[in-house]
């Protein structure tokens, strides 16, 4: 018998997501909870979803998250001009955006590295043929977490 994972509709099981997105425009999250900050000045962009739908996308800010390398280090990723879209099935990362900030998609171990250092700075793992970041937490939660445990 098939686990609820496996009979889930895929936007169901990709909502908190961060997908690694070479068509994507801009970052686009659902949730407040991935910003640390946000830019309250108006800055409309309106995205047209993959049903066709349009939507206006008034607010931008920083988006940080933080997962673990197979190595077992924890790594911390920012990511400005990002969207809030809270109609959007899962979270997006901007591949155009990366690579303009010099991080590289490696295809064959797909990880995302600094050029100039060589520093990976992110593992992707392939999840109903999407490139996501396994574990990923919004920073702000891992923060806190830290805090609670009087690790900080």
């Amino acid at each position: 018998m098939p686990s609820d994972s496996q009979t889930q509709p895929c936007w169901e099981r990709l909502k908190d997501a961060l997908i690694y997105d070479s068509g994507a425009g801009a970052s686009a999250f659902n949730d407040l909870k991935w910003f640390i900050e946000i830019d309250t000045e108006r800055d409309a962009m309106c995205y047209r979803n993959a049903n066709g739908s349009i939507n206006d996308v008034p607010v931008k800010g920083v988006v940080a998250y933080t997962t673990n390398l197979s190595t077992g280090q924890q790594v911390t990723v920012k990511l400005p001009e990002s969207r809030y879209n809270p109609t959007g099935y899962a979270n997006f990362i901007c591949a155009g955006r990366m690579l303009d900030d010099g991080i590289f998609w490696d295809q064959k171990s797909h990880r995302l590295y600094k050029e100039d250092t060589g520093e990976v700075v992110t593992e992707l793992e392939r999840v109903d043929n999407h490139f996501v970041v396994p574990n990923a937490v919004p920073a702000s939660q891992q923060a806190e977490a830290k805090t609670a445990d009087g690790k900080r």
